[in-house]
């Protein structure tokens, strides 16, 4: 029994680490990454710069759960209100559906910039308008997905060792089967306790050895009426309801198995294009190759092939920067997925700590991918450490230069006297320059006008002063 104890003591401390671990190094790469697009304002030149700064936000929010899960773990109950039980579930699903909205969009994105890039219809869809809608689109989209989590997820167990879970509506039947007991008894402690706190204490019910409830990640169990043991049930949700079955498949077709080959189909038909662009290309330059020679047609021509494929070179670049994320995304969240598909059905005849270690290992992967990403826009993206450097630049002069202003604020009215009169001066000179333009400019005109009239003089001898306007009397 020690030795068990130690056991599991030992994989918490790990699975703690790792979660610290990641949290740290997650949210400062995403810092990062939102410092440098910020700073340099790149988020208004590029739409990909917008849309990483999307998911940027979105990870940096889902790490920062981190340490209420490592303190649930550490006390074994929540020690939180329910309010911020519901708002840390919410948040968590929240970034995952905006996570996964915003590579659809990114990988659509890349489609039209790769694909339809000079045509109106890229140029209004990768606009900075268009940008802005899809995004409140996604936000509102991923906020929308997570009412059934707010409404469901709860302080929810036995007084004092409650914790943060979920529990989607069951029939009276359905907790009936969990409970063990005849359907009479049950439908009354059921009755009974629904009115109740979701966080119960069974003392004050007098309703000793009954424990209603599940952990998402967890196998599900209950607590047998004479011994107060749990008895293993094996990684099954068959009697968690039908609701939350309903949600776990509609949750796995339409947020992950639809974008993800919504984002397959985009990075096919991209690079089929690349695939006709490096052709193309090739042909382009052994054509410019043999017609170049020396002419300067020849310099124009290789001027322009060597343009035309550093801008293709920079395309593929983002294209393969977007492609990593999205298969990032899918190796760290496809295994959470297959685990919540195989509890539906039943794993059976495993323990409840192989259960839980199940269930915490996939949901230490989908941290990972939020940690992981940053560094995937850094290493793969363009000339990051360049702009890193550019972005510390620019804000180490704009604080040098509001120190600067904020040491020499004691000779402020003299130097704005020295403004004013500065601004007197730079009137009159401009008026001063303004009256010598039109003196040159009329006698400009002057000596324009005098050697026209010698011109008609010497080509007609009669006139002998076209200046002077002549009498018709």
């Amino acid at each position: 029994m020690k030795e068990e104890e130690a056991k599991d003591d030992s994989n918490n401390t790990t699975l703690t680490v790792f979660r610290i671990l990641f949290c740290i190094i997650g949210l400062f790469g995403n810092f990062i990454v939102i410092f440098v697009i910020i700073v340099l304002r790149e988020f208004k030149k590029s739409v990909t710069h917008w849309y990483v700064l999307q998911l940027a936000f979105a990870d940096s929010i889902f790490l920062m759960n981190i340490p209420f899960k490592v303190i649930e773990d550490n006390h074994q109950k929540w020690i939180f209100s329910a309010g911020l039980c519901k708002i840390k579930e919410s948040v968590v699903f929240l970034n995952y559906y905006s996570s996964i909205l915003f590579l659809l969009v990114m990988s659509f994105d890349r489609y039209v910039a790769v694909c339809h890039g000079f045509t109106d219809f890229g140029r209004k869809l990768r606009s900075n308008k268009a940008a802005y809608i899809i995004t409140a689109g996604v936000w509102l989209s991923a906020l929308l997905l997570c009412i059934p989590v707010m409404l469901y997820s709860d302080k929810r167990g036995t007084s004092p060792n409650c914790k943060c879970l979920y529990e989607f509506p069951k029939s009276i039947e359905e907790k009936c089967m969990a409970s063990g007991e005849s359907i009479e008894e049950c439908v009354n402690k059921t009755a009974f306790i629904s009115t109740g706190p979701s966080c119960i204490d069974l003392e004050d019910f007098n309703l000793t050895g009954y424990d209603d409830y599940y952990e998402y990640s967890g196998s599900y169990e209950y607590y047998d009426n004479d011994t107060s043991d749990v008895t293993n049930m094996g990684c099954t949700y068959s009697l968690s309801g039908r609701s939350w079955t309903v949600y776990l498949v509609l949750n796995f077709v339409i947020m992950f198995v639809i974008p993800v080959l919504g984002m397959s189909g985009c990075y096919f038909l991209i690079s089929r294009e690349l695939r006709k662009l490096r052709i193309r290309r090739s042909s382009v330059v052994s054509e410019t190759i043999s017609r170049s020679a020396s002419s300067a047609h020849g310099k124009r021509s290789r001027s322009k092939s060597a343009a035309s494929i550093k801008a293709e070179k920079n395309r593929i670049r983002v294209t393969y920067t977007c492609l990593a994320l999205v298969l990032l995304f899918i190796v760290c969240w496809l295994p959470y997925h297959v685990v919540h598909m195989a509890k539906i059905k039943g794993i059976v005849n495993e323990s409840t700590e192989f259960c839980a270690r199940l269930g915490s290992t996939t949901s230490l992967l989908a941290y990972m991918n939020s940690a992981v990403n940053p560094y995937i826009y850094n290493l793969i993206g363009t000339r990051f450490f360049k702009r890193l450097r550019s972005a510390t630049e620019s804000v180490r002069r704009s604080v040098k230069n509001r120190t600067s202003s904020i040491t020499s604020g004691g000779g402020r009215v003299r130097h704005t006297a020295k403004k004013r009169s500065i601004g007197t001066h730079s009137v009159s000179s401009s008026m001063t320059a303004t009256t010598k333009f039109s003196m040159k400019k009329y006698e400009g005109e002057s000596r324009k006008s005098s050697s026209n009239a010698e011109d008609v003089r010497e080509k007609n001898p009669e006139v002998q002063n076209p200046l002077v306007e002549t009498s018709p009397i």
